[in-house]
């Protein structure tokens, strides 16, 4: 704690403690008393700080209204007005019956939407196969028409006949190999993804071997005689299928894109239904106590109306006015010291957490104060004394009580204790913090002056007998 802060403190508390003892002890019986009964204080050596106090309402440092995102029945009340709640804790379970079957339909749009996805990218990939195969039967059916114009029909039918062959060991040596994967993974010696490659291989190489098919059927059909309005024919048909098999892959394109859009909605959907299957747990937001509580089990609890009023009561704040001469001295970070007079809570350290440097409606300043209340025995609503430190003394001040000087003519005095006499001392005063006042001449630390008693005490009747 700030050394300020635990002087303060110190020093009120002292003050109590004396003030207390004097009213308490009596005079002890004589047989004979001379002159008059007074209590006594030592000059001391401290740290003074000028102090001023206000006075403000404690309220919550933070609040938090809780209510429901969805609309269902209450099926449990875990909270009562009163209770301190943890930020997270549950304080109400709604019904979840009715999002959870949305969440189930969600799923199972989805799913529907997958399968429709994956259907129409089979047919946007077997599109592109039949796209690739009709491109290649067009320029074969060019090349053929070519062949036919320039006379290079032997060269170019010796080529198709090649890659025909060609084609058709790949595809006996896919078909073989399939064959024998397939024993294999009926056999559980492979996986599945292993045999589903191997399906995939003889696919491609069949496509492959109907494609060399079709090239050499197009190219020997405009190597016979009078093939030149044939190879045309063929460039017509292949143009025909490739026009063909492009709008097939657009239509896949297509009904892909719609597909995906479903299950985005679907996806969307299942989103919504879990998070209003989870808001169907309502927690709380902060930590704090249950101040208000507006719900009854088995009832409707209707989306956005007020189910509980939460209260933070472990720091508290309390709002302040302070004046034009007072807000140069206070600032964010400031020390002060809150006591509650009715519950007799005295001295708790605060800090001040806002300084308005705008002059509101009333001519004051607006300052707020962070009050600890770990042990929940300040109470929100409570009136409290705010005591905030403005300026500080040199260090080792002369100090007496407040209530040892007194004013003369415009100045001050006290009275020093002189044996079995009270000696009239004028003082100049420095600050004060209310408890105890600088004295800057006139006395000396380990003097003692009057306290009590002193009205009755003058420069002629100054003969004192000290009850402390």
């Amino acid at each position: 704690m700030n050394k300020r802060l635990i002087a303060l403190i110190l020093s009120v508390a002292i003050a109590a403690l004396i003030m207390g003892g004097c009213s308490g002890n009596e005079a002890e019986e004589a047989t004979e008393i001379s002159g008059t009964n007074v209590t006594v204080a030592d000059v001391l050596l401290k740290d003074i700080f000028e102090t001023v106090t206000y006075t403000g309402e404690l309220m919550s440092s933070d609040e938090a209204s809780v209510t429901s995102k969805v609309s269902a029945k209450i099926l449990a009340v875990n909270a009562e007005i009163g209770d301190w709640v943890e930020s997270g804790q549950l304080l109400l379970t709604l019904d979840s019956s009715d999002y959870e079957y949305q969440l189930k339909q969600a799923q199972t749009s989805y799913n529907q939407a997958a399968a429709s996805y994956n259907q129409a990218e089979a047919g946007y990939k077997q599109a592109e196969t039949i796209l690739a195969q009709a491109d290649v039967a067009v320029s074969n059916a060019q090349i053929g028409y070519e062949n036919v114009i320039n006379g290079s029909n032997a060269q170019n039918a010796a080529q198709v006949q090649q890659a025909l062959s060609q084609a058709q060991i790949a595809y006996n040596n896919a078909k073989t190999n399939f064959e024998r994967q397939e024993q294999l993974y009926n056999m559980g010696a492979i996986s599945l993804a292993a045999y589903e490659s191997a399906q995939t291989a003889l696919e491609n190489a069949k496509i492959a071997l109907d494609s060399a098919q079709t090239t050499y059927d197009l190219t020997m059909n405009v190597i016979s005689p009078g093939s030149e309005a044939s190879a045309q024919n063929n460039i017509d048909s292949a143009e025909a299928t490739k026009k063909s098999a492009q709008a097939s892959l657009d239509s896949a394109m297509a009904s892909m894109s719609t597909a995906r859009a479903a299950m985005e909605a679907a996806q969307l959907s299942i989103s919504q239904a879990r998070d209003n299957i989870a808001n169907t747990k309502i927690k709380a937001p902060i930590s704090g106590y249950i101040s208000a509580k507006n719900v009854t089990l088995g009832q409707f609890a209707a989306a956005g109306s007020p189910l509980f009023e939460i209260n933070a009561a472990k720091e508290l704040e309390v709002e302040i006015q302070v004046t034009e001469s007072v807000i140069p001295y206070v600032q964010v970070g400031g020390e002060a010291v809150v006591s509650v007079g009715s519950s007799d809570i005295k001295n708790i350290p605060a800090v001040v957490t806002l300084v308005n440097p705008v002059k509101n409606s009333m001519g004051m300043y607006t300052v707020r104060v962070s009050v600890p209340n770990d042990d929940s025995r300040l109470k929100i609503g409570m009136f409290a004394d705010i005591m905030l430190i403005t300026s500080e003394s040199a260090e080792n001040a002369v100090a007496v009580p407040v209530g040892a000087i007194l004013q003369e003519d415009g100045g001050f005095y006290v009275y020093a204790v002189n044996g079995a006499a009270a000696v009239k001392t004028f003082v100049t005063t420095g600050v004060s913090d209310g408890e105890y006042t600088q004295v800057l001449s006139g006395l000396s630390a380990g003097e003692q002056v009057v306290v009590d008693g002193k009205e009755y005490i003058s420069e002629i009747n100054n003969e004192i007998n000290i009850v402390n």
